[in-house]
């Protein structure tokens, strides 16, 4: 079971839920938030929690209870909710989540990092800037929600890509 505060430094809340859904449909996942509940109770069905407690929760220990026992079953917190079960969001997203695309230009990147060419080498092959390289691949890690370029060149060699 996962309590997943909602503003994160680097990454929104949901967008690390996503992730994790999309790759697992055990484990329970409850937002936290200290901002008003229906700021993130969309995204956070979306994204495939199993429910959404405001951080004043935190402090109410038997309120808290009930609803970390029903995530930590995969289960939504509570038994009237828009919130699915961990293993129907895990299904619902993986059903919903569209191919991934890559542009040409991705893909040409892609290509030659597999090469072993430096980002400075790719930037001067395609005549962009190195600024323009990174923000393509972030476009790619995003795509695929993966860490970083070798698991993006492995992603694409598992769909045939490269």
């Amino acid at each position: 079971m996962i309590l997943l505060d909602m503003a994160l430094n680097e990454i929104c809340g949901t967008d690390v839920c996503e992730r994790i859904r999309k790759r697992d449909g055990s484990i329970g996942i409850i937002g936290m938030t200290a901002y008003p509940l229906d700021h993130y109770r969309a995204r956070c069905i979306a994204a495939g929690a199993q429910g959404l407690v405001g951080k004043e929760t935190l402090t109410n220990a038997a309120a808290l209870a009930g609803s970390i026992v029903r995530a930590a079953q995969g289960l939504p917190c509570a038994e009237q909710s828009a919130f699915l079960s961990a293993a129907e969001a895990h299904r619902q997203l993986l059903d919903h989540d569209e191919p991934c695309s890559l542009t040409p230009q991705e893909l040409r990147i892609l290509r030659l990092y597999e090469a072993h060419k430096s980002t400075s080498e790719i930037a001067e092959n395609l005549g962009i800037a190195d600024g323009t390289v990174f923000a393509h691949m972030h476009h790619v890690l995003h795509k695929f929600g993966v860490q970083n370029r070798n698991e993006a060149i492995q992603q694409c060699k598992k769909m045939h890509l490269l």
